[in-house]
């Protein structure tokens, strides 16, 4: 499944590049980012949201459980591009292309 491919391929950000243990406000947003319990932690709460939202919206396309997996989907975006940003800088143009793959997917899907 085309979603599944784009979660894997996020994983594979941990790899290309250790993180930054600074607190500075670089890269992030709105999004707060601690590189080193994102992966860790962080990553496996927003990962299990988007999982439960996509198997609910899956069984049931009704608009409240595609609104709930469009959600998650947007978070689970918004905090991977914040992580990249800021922990692993040295990935963020090689990235661009595969946020653009993501976004086109979350803009194909229409809640109403």
């Amino acid at each position: 499944m085309k979603i599944k491919n784009l979660l894997l391929g996020l994983v594979v950000v941990f790899a290309l590049g250790a993180c930054s243990d600074d607190d500075d406000d670089k890269g992030g947003g709105a999004v707060k980012i601690d590189c080193t319990t994102f992966v860790t932690e962080d990553y496996l709460v927003i990962l299990e949201d988007l999982q439960a939202a996509q198997e609910a919206y899956t069984q049931d396309q009704s608009t409240e459980n595609c609104e709930a997996y469009y959600d998650a989907l947007d978070t689970y975006i918004t905090s991977w591009k914040a992580y990249v940003d800021k922990c692993v800088p040295q990935a963020s143009a090689q990235f661009n292309s595969y946020w653009a793959t993501w976004e086109t997917y979350f803009d194909d899907l229409d809640c109403e």
